[in-house]
């Protein structure tokens, strides 16, 4: 039996959306701690900050580019030096990408 659904609704994503590290850390999974040590590390973009010092807001690509990192970090025992080449690789790889995207 083919049920039919109807179709889910499309959800646009919100270029503009900044999440406070506390949402950050309840939607990945990953603790506070570890999140701002990615930062400190420079594997994390700093992202815009709030009126206070201490409040630091990350952005969509940031969540996908901690959750890489996470991943990598988590299932392949990565130190934070290897993970910070990998990253520099990956964005160096994508710039290549849009370089060659541009050509044609």
């Amino acid at each position: 039996m083919n049920e039919s659904h109807p179709p889910l609704p499309l959800i646009e994503p919100d270029l503009d959306a900044h999440y406070s590290l506390e949402v950050v850390a309840e939607i990945t999974g990953i603790a506070t701690q570890t999140i701002l040590h990615y930062r400190e590390e420079g594997l994390l973009p700093s992202g815009p900050t709030a009126a206070r010092k201490e409040e630091i807001f990350f952005d969509d690509a940031t969540l996908c580019t901690l959750r890489r990192i996470d991943h990598l970090a988590r299932q392949y025992e990565m130190s934070t030096p290897a993970l910070k080449l990998l990253c520099d690789l990956l964005e160096e790889v994508e710039s290549l990408r849009a370089a060659l995207r541009s050509r044609h």
